[in-house]
């Protein structure tokens, strides 16, 4: 972003989006990869496997938790 901002002049809210929404996600996921990972390394196969599981796991209930109160508050 602080190449392209001079040189393209991106609106505040676009380079704000991308900033946070994409780069925040993706070292979010990159940290989760990076964790599950060392752990699978480091010979602990089960504490890696359940950290995998239960992020998906719990990561798709408080999706539709959310959904369901969003849908409620409408």
């Amino acid at each position: 972003m602080t190449w392209a901002q001079p040189r393209m002049n991106i609106p505040d809210p676009i380079r704000l989006g991308i900033a946070v929404g994409f780069v925040g996600a993706y070292t979010t996921f990159s940290t989760y990869m990076f964790e599950s990972d060392r752990m699978l390394s480091e010979g602990q196969a089960l504490r890696g496997m359940l950290y995998i599981v239960s992020s998906i796991v719990i990561g798709l209930i408080a999706v539709r938790l959310g959904v369901i109160l969003g849908q409620r508050m409408s």
